[in-house]
């Protein structure tokens, strides 16, 4: 079994991000400590948005884009999953 079986759905993310120029961050505004808006509007904080910088970060590099624009999405129980 391959190691990452949705190697087409990364590659096809990863084109994506290169031609839009952006990445989007999904993110909580009230899921403390992971993810949370603390003092300033629509910047969140907490681990999982710690763990996002080390991926954009990977990404950045992977695609030799050191400018790349990142976006917030505010993710509820309301939008997180499509219906």
């Amino acid at each position: 079994m391959s190691p990452c079986p949705n190697l087409n759905l990364i590659h096809y993310t990863l084109d994506k991000i290169k031609e839009s120029g952006t990445i989007v961050l999904g993110h909580r505004d009230s899921s403390i400590p992971f993810s949370y808006i603390a003092d300033q509007p629509n910047q969140p904080v907490g681990f999982a948005y710690d763990l996002q910088l080390k991926i954009v970060e990977a990404v950045k590099k992977e695609l030799n884009m050191p400018n790349l624009t990142v976006r917030y999405n505010l993710v509820t129980s309301q939008n997180r999953i499509p219906w």
